[in-house]
This record gives C-alpha cells, structure tokens and sequence, in this order.
C-alpha cells in the first residue's frame, strides 16, 4: 500500500510541474527568455544547434546601416553567453 501512495505522490508531482508543448523554459535566461545586447544591430537568426552538452549555437546574418555581418553565437543552456567561446561567445565575419 505505501509503495502504491509513493507511486500516485510522484505521479502527481510530476504532472503539475510538466510543461505543455511550447510553453516557455522557465529556467531559461528570466522567466524563458533571453536578450543579448550588441548594439544598434539587427539580426536573422539563419540556424541553430542545440549541442551534446546543452549549449546553443545560432548562426545567422547581423545588419548594421547598410553592412552586412555574418555571426555566430553560443549560449550556455541557461541563455547566458558562452564565455569559454572565442572568449566573449561571439565570432563575427565582416
């Protein structure tokens, strides 16, 4: 009998704190997202990878009056930049 309360117990714990599919990570960044600053800049993010260990990697394209940059950027699994890449997390081709 306690084996079977044990077992409800952890079923129910388990389905109040599941996410819904597309429902935001909140342990994500702060409250699921995250914003990284690089300045007047505007971005299209082209593709992403999520790699074995967690980190995220985004590539795409970074528009800056009529320039043009190539980028790209990886976050560690809670939204913060990836220092320990290329030192600041990010690589730009100009």
């Amino acid at each position: 009998m306690k084996k079977i309360v044990l077992l409800l117990i952890s079923m129910l714990s388990i389905s109040v704190t599941a996410q819904n599919a597309g429902d935001l990570d909140s342990t994500y960044g702060v409250s699921g997202k995250t914003t990284i600053n690089f300045g007047q800049a505007s971005f299209l993010i082209e593709n992403q990878a999520i790699q074995s260990d967690g980190k995220i990697v985004l590539v795409g394209r970074m528009y800056n009056d009529s320039n043009s940059f190539g980028f790209i950027l990886r976050l560690n699994s809670d939204g913060t930049i990836d220092t320990s890449f290329n030192t600041t997390g990010k690589v730009y081709n100009t």
